[in-house]
């Protein structure tokens, strides 16, 4: 068996380069997908595979960048997830000796969810996958199978994350709430353009059938994540004895 050639910095420094290359490459594979995105995804999955960077490939490398900037910012701000419950940090502050179990819990269980989403903020984001691909299957079930409803997804959830890093130094004069709200937004939007022309159903008919894929996906999503913010709950209350 003939061996490969052995690795070397050119050999690593050529790999660092096929990353951003012109061809095929993120900045390539971005900009399609900001110009184009339903046709691009089209074209990827009937006609060329050569013009988009491999779709898990652009997701891990766009997510690894969002939880590496995610985590820088909320490792300086532990107790984040306050700012989304205003009446815990006022009763946390009001010093009521008949409240002070019950936030004495609240805490404990907030903070366990805080740290759960600090670190593993890129599964997260990963895990979201399957789900709206089983959305989009199930309102466009005729147009793909499901191997190819993940690479759909693949393809907008990390161009998603790719505006999520832009929208980041909004965190310097605003809050992630504010942050969160622009996203998810912009998500709805870019979703239904997309949906529409990779399964090409123009028209009303389209517009609903997108919507309602990107609505059962967020219910999907949002019932799994209170599932696990439930487990953290309990997990807290036994901890709070």
């Amino acid at each position: 068996m003939q061996q490969p050639e052995r690795i070397t910095l050119r050999t690593i420094w050529h790999g660092v380069l096929d990353i951003f290359n012109l061809e095929r490459g993120l900045i390539q594979t971005t900009l399609t997908l900001t110009k184009r995105p339903g046709n691009a995804i089209r074209e990827y999955l009937l006609e060329d595979r050569n013009r988009l960077m491999p779709p898990f490939r652009f997701l891990i490398f766009m997510v690894a960048i969002a939880a590496f900037i995610t985590l820088q910012y909320f490792s300086t701000k532990p107790n984040w997830l306050y700012e989304f419950n205003a009446d815990f940090q006022t009763d946390s502050n009001s010093g009521t000796p008949d409240d002070a179990k019950r936030n004495a819990f609240l805490k404990m269980y907030m903070d366990s969810l805080s740290y759960s989403f600090n670190n593993y903020f890129n599964l997260f984001i990963l895990a979201a996958i399957p789900l709206a691909a089983l959305a989009t299957g199930w309102f466009f079930r005729r147009r793909f199978n499901y191997a190819e409803h993940l690479v759909v997804n693949s393809y907008v959830t990390g161009y998603l994350t790719v505006i999520y890093i832009l929208l980041t130094p909004m965190l310097f004069f605003s809050n992630f709430g504010v942050l969160s709200g622009v996203y998810t937004f912009f998500t709805f939007l870019y979703s239904i353009v997309v949906y529409q022309k990779v399964y090409q159903s123009p028209g009303i008919r389209g517009v609903l059938a997108s919507v309602g894929a990107v609505l059962t996906y967020f219910a999907l999503y949002y019932i799994i994540f209170f599932a696990v913010a439930i487990v953290f709950a309990i997990y807290a209350f036994s901890k709070a004895g």
